[in-house]
């Protein structure tokens, strides 16, 4: 899913055949958030870098919502994450809710994962997974860390049922997985294992993230009213 652009000129080409291992592939999406109520209310942006055996992964969160042209809800959130050979092995993540600050850290050392926030320490197993959409794998029963909260909690993945997504309608093939804990997520994957749709409870309410880019802009347009699960 990853994807690597090199510039060079045929003097390099030698070079870069030796060097391509090293280099850092890169690739970014960014989606729409949609609110039921409110409609459009901000961007979620995943950017990863991958050298080797090792991905950084920087996220962005910028939500606010309007009413009468004022704001009263204001969330921005950055956070970045390192895996090593798929696992995680540190994360930290600072999110501003209305001018209140909370960060969060986590590492892994040696057979256990240290989360510390506001709410104190906790211990993980050290194959603890990140709560982000794009590890819905392996399935079954699993440990999930919250990157916003530093909450640790127990989860089962579904399987990953066949299904479409309609986008202004076109139906696109997709795999749809729910993630249940404590409360209930849904990712919708494609053909690559990317995250084209997913979405995540906020006090009861549900919250969808569509993707924008990359995309065919036949496909997906800002019309996101138009999109719907089957």
């Amino acid at each position: 899913m990853f994807a690597a652009v090199f510039a060079v000129g045929a003097i390099a080409l030698s070079f870069l055949v030796t060097c391509t291992s090293a280099t850092a592939a890169q690739q970014s999406y960014v989606y729409a958030i949609i609110h039921p109520v409110y409609g459009e209310i901000g961007t979620f942006t995943r950017t990863t870098h991958q050298v080797a055996n090792t991905t950084t992964i920087n996220s962005q969160l910028r939500v606010a919502i309007k009413l009468l042209g004022a704001v009263v809800y204001r969330e921005d959130a950055d956070g970045a994450e390192t895996l090593r050979d798929n696992r995680l092995v540190s994360f930290q993540n600072i999110t501003q809710t209305n001018g209140t600050r909370m960060e969060v850290r986590g590492e892994s050392h040696g057979n256990t994962f240290v989360v510390s926030s506001p709410s104190g320490t906790v211990t993980a197993p050290a194959d603890v997974a990140p709560s982000d959409p794009w590890f819905v794998r392996p399935t079954g029963p699993r440990d999930m860390v919250s990157t916003k909260t530093g909450k640790v909690v127990h989860a089962r993945v579904s399987d990953g049922a066949r299904t479409t997504i309609s986008f202004n309608g076109v139906s696109i093939p997709a795999r749809h997985f729910t993630i249940v804990s404590d409360n209930r997520q849904d990712v919708w994957l494609d053909s690559h294992d990317v995250p084209i749709m997913f979405r995540t409870e906020v006090d009861g309410t549900p919250i969808d993230f569509f993707l924008r880019s990359p995309i065919e802009a036949s496909v997906f347009t800002s019309d996101h009213n138009q999109a719907s699960a089957e």
